[in-house]
């Protein structure tokens, strides 16, 4: 028979935070993979949730199988998506790098001792 509590927090950015189970025990870890709704997995401050327990290989409890009351999906956080995305804005830009590393001045080809002054070097020719 599944536990039931309330949701505490949930950081919907990182995936996690913690339900207070209703029976006065101490606040049980709640990961958003384990969380039961299609689509974006979260939960509301103060949603009630149920679930059951299990204990990681560290011995830590969990939350695992959380749902609505009588199993329904949860309803999550509405502001569901914010803050998704961070650091992900290179993905798809694979060749080009905005263009460094195809030329290569002619002092960074050279150890420094064998460096021509800015002024002696040679020009590129323009056509």
């Amino acid at each position: 028979m599944p536990l039931s509590g309330v949701c505490k927090w949930f950081d919907s950015t990182k995936g996690f935070g913690f339900i207070t189970p209703d029976d006065g025990s101490e606040d049980i870890f709640v990961h958003q993979q384990n969380i039961k709704v299609e689509g974006f997995r979260s939960l509301a401050q103060d949603e009630r949730v149920e679930y059951e327990i299990e204990t990681d290989d560290k011995g830590r409890r969990k939350a695992v199988n959380v749902s609505g009351p009588n199993g329904v999906p949860v309803k999550g956080d509405r502001r569901r998506g914010r803050g998704r995305g961070r650091g992900r804005g290179m993905r798809g830009r694979g060749r080009g790098g905005r263009g460094r590393g195809f030329y290569q001045n002619q002092n960074q080809s050279q150890p420094q001792s064998q460096q021509q002054p800015a002024s002696t070097q040679a020009q590129p020719a323009t056509h």
